[in-house]
């Protein structure tokens, strides 16, 4: 069963939702956050692009959390026009 979410619920803020991630993502988590396929995610790894990836001593990967976030925020290609909008409301 569905819960409803009324219309005045707030939103919660990029650091709200990050909060309650675990600290390090999986592969899974990361490509949901940040819209693309698992498969680009390791396409990513393979060329040395993208967030930094952390190999586990069972041959899995995960990533930080905080690496994404400053990847997100910095480099990542198809985020610049919102932090050029950004950076044009705060007068920077």
């Amino acid at each position: 069963m569905h819960q409803k979410v009324s219309r005045e619920s707030p939103v919660p803020s990029a650091d709200e939702l990050f909060a309650a991630l675990p600290e390090l993502l999986t592969i899974g988590e990361v490509a949901v956050l940040l819209r693309v396929h698992r498969n680009t995610l390791m396409r990513w790894r393979q060329k040395e692009i993208g967030p930094q990836a952390h190999a586990l001593p069972g041959g899995g990967w995960r990533y930080r959390q905080d690496e994404v976030l400053a990847w997100a925020r910095d480099s990542c290609p198809w985020c610049r026009h919102s932090r050029a909008s950004a950076a044009a409301t705060d007068g920077s």
